[in-house]
């Protein structure tokens, strides 16, 4: 299920978890026990598939905010150094990096 973000909307009575899709008006979701095993569920998105770079987008944009309340340094710094760990993210323009900090 590539190319969707999903989250855990809440926790059930008996040990289970609701995960639901990210994106506002979706119906998808998931009732998943202690064990991992899916109870119940609705697997269909009612929007598109977002891009691989807008998600590697706010996957580094949230790496750098955890990083930047952990570390003192220069935000600059923390960038180019979360850039050179992250190669898989070569597409990111700085319009992007910048954007979401």
């Amino acid at each position: 299920m590539k190319g969707f973000k999903y989250g855990c909307q809440k926790e059930l009575l008996g040990n289970m978890e609701r995960w639901i899709c990210t994106k506002r008006k979706c119906t998808l979701f998931l009732k998943i026990n202690n064990l991992n095993n899916i109870e119940e569920f609705n697997l269909e998105h009612n929007h598109e598939k977002d891009s691989e770079n807008i998600l590697d987008r706010q996957a580094l944009s949230n790496n750098l905010k955890i990083k930047a309340q952990e570390n003192l340094e220069r935000p600059t710094k923390l960038i180019c150094q979360e850039l050179l760990v992250n190669g898989d993210i070569e597409q990111l323009t700085e319009h992007d990096v910048f954007r979401d900090l």
